[in-house]
């Protein structure tokens, strides 16, 4: 009950900064956001998280998601990804479901990032979200995203990424997004060893800094773990490759609200031969 008043209570008289934190993003999201700083290919869930690394797409992939934040049904959260490998330059359309009747959040995005030349990859992605909570209304959110990826050497690698460009809430009065920057650097030291650190800011907001690890246990089972300070929450989890499917097993944890089990399933079609 009390978990229940504090989640309620932080949606309620936070603001839209901290229902979008809560509400609209799982709170193990680097588990599959860091990876985009990887020399490794990306998964269809982890370019959700910055257009250009669609651009290192090689084969169609699609993934969904599923986590129970705080073990709390009306927090379930829910996300899905698709990316399309053209030869033009690669496609995706991902969105997610969150929340419940009481309060409850949705949006859908489509994006294209490819390649400039061996050193960097670029992508935009446009968004439609809203968010309702019950007694006050919907409100709704058009956004854009632009992201790139900056392949400095074999085993670097760094990412730009910026959200609400060019956003703004429409309910009674339009209003403008506050745009979001995120910056990283990824480290491939070995075939089975990634770290990677990221720092983002919000304008008028505090900064969010996030890191983790992957390690390769065999060819095909992987461990991740990361943290992240702005609200703070550590994860881990274990991904299971299984001829073309992945599966990820993962769970954070909130020191005040607890423990999020989530669930990912991912599938990478037959590659295109060029």
């Amino acid at each position: 009950m009390f978990k229940n008043c504090l989640i309620i209570s932080l949606i309620c008289f936070s603001g839209t900064t901290a229902y979008t934190q809560i509400a609209n993003e799982s709170p193990a999201s680097g588990y599959f956001a860091m990876n985009n700083f990887s020399n490794q290919e990306p998964t269809a869930l982890a370019t959700a998280f910055n257009p250009a690394v669609l651009a290192r797409i090689k084969n169609t992939t699609a993934g969904i998601f599923g986590e129970k934040r705080f073990l709390l049904n009306e927090l379930a959260f829910y996300r899905f990804a698709m990316a399309l490998h053209t030869k033009p330059g690669n496609f995706g359309v991902n969105g997610y479901y969150s929340g419940s009747v009481n309060f409850n959040s949705i949006s859908i995005g489509g994006s294209y990032g490819r390649q400039l030349g061996d050193k960097a990859d670029v992508g935009i992605q446009f968004d439609y979200s809203s968010y309702q909570l019950k007694g006050y209304g919907r409100a709704s959110y058009i956004n854009v995203q632009l992201g790139s990826i900056f392949h400095l050497n074999e085993y670097l690698n760094a990412g730009i990424h910026v959200k609400n460009l060019a956003g703004f809430r429409s309910n009674k009065n339009s209003e403008p997004l506050n745009p979001v920057f995120t910056v990283g650097l990824g480290y491939d030291a070995s075939e089975n060893f990634y770290a990677a650190i990221s720092f983002q800011k919000e304008v008028d907001h505090p900064n969010d800094i996030s890191a983790m690890i992957r390690y390769k246990l065999q060819e095909n089972i992987s461990f991740k773990g990361g943290i992240s300070t702005l609200i703070p929450v550590a994860y881990g989890g274990v991904s299971f490759g299984i001829k073309d499917f992945t599966i990820d097993l993962l769970s954070s944890y909130h020191p005040q609200l607890g423990i999020t089990p989530g669930l990912a399933l991912q599938y990478n079609f037959e590659q295109k031969q060029e």
